[in-house]
């Protein structure tokens, strides 16, 4: 007596045998877990279609990023990438909200530079007492090439691009040292880019994720709210004592 029901994978359409005595069961294809019992598989095999439908916590579309108006029931249950997008959410949301901090730092880098290029120009460091030219030179090239950098790294990481992300992470090692606020800032974005969750948000499977899950907006994290106006606080204030020092 044959003891196994053929059935095909919802995910990624690999047949397989299963045993009758399962009642739930892994494609050995995909590695994705079902909810679909054999005794709903057992139904579907005698023609009872619609009640495996209703009975099924997947659905009944063939593809698996199918938005839930594609499915056949009142209350659809959500999709594997909706699931997984609405459980991440939150994650993707403040990560994304690096990149803009960084923005916002990248463009008073680039005004800063902007600066001493014009005190280099107007011939300011000719005054005695004050630092040479090329001093001037080379730290109005700098701020530039760093406001730059960042900036980059800031569109990089709204993309959720990974090599963004490495560059984030020396940024925030070297943030460390700004104690305590600038240490606090960076330790949590530390925990955003390397965390499980970091790591998964920065995935391709989570970029294609996205991709099919358009009708899901997230909110900026309020943690972030006030780590902009921390920053922005911050960076205000070290440009006035720039100011009022030259």
């Amino acid at each position: 007596m044959n003891d196994t029901i053929e059935f095909t994978c919802p995910h990624c359409m690999h047949s397989m045998q299963i045993h009758e005595s399962i009642r739930t069961w892994t494609c050995q294809m995909c590695g994705k877990p079902s909810t679909v019992t054999v005794e709903d598989i057992a139904l579907e095999a005698t023609g009872v279609e619609e009640v495996v439908k209703e009975s099924w916590s997947l659905p009944v579309s063939n593809n698996p990023y199918a938005s839930p108006a594609a499915v056949n029931s009142v209350d659809a249950p959500l999709t594997d990438a909706e699931a997984i997008r609405t459980r991440l959410l939150s994650h993707e949301a403040s990560v994304k909200s690096i990149g803009a901090l960084y923005m916002i730092g990248a463009i008073l880098m680039v005004l800063g530079g902007i600066f001493l290029g014009g005190r280099l120009v107007v011939g300011v460091t000719d005054n005695a007492g004050s630092p040479s030219a090329s001093f001037f030179a080379v730290l109005c090239f700098f701020w530039l090439g760093l406001g730059i950098l960042q900036g980059a790294t800031a569109m990089g990481i709204r993309k959720l691009q990974n090599w963004a992300r490495y560059i984030a992470v020396v940024f925030s090692v070297i943030g460390l040292l700004g104690f305590p606020i600038g240490t606090i800032i960076s330790a949590y974005f530390l925990y955003l880019l390397l965390s499980q969750k970091g790591t998964r948000v920065f995935s391709d499977e989570y970029k294609e994720i996205i991709a099919a899950t358009p009708h899901i907006k997230y909110k900026t994290s309020i943690i972030v709210i006030i780590l902009l106006i921390l920053l922005v606080v911050i960076l205000v204030f070290g440009a006035l004592v720039l100011v009022l020092a030259g």
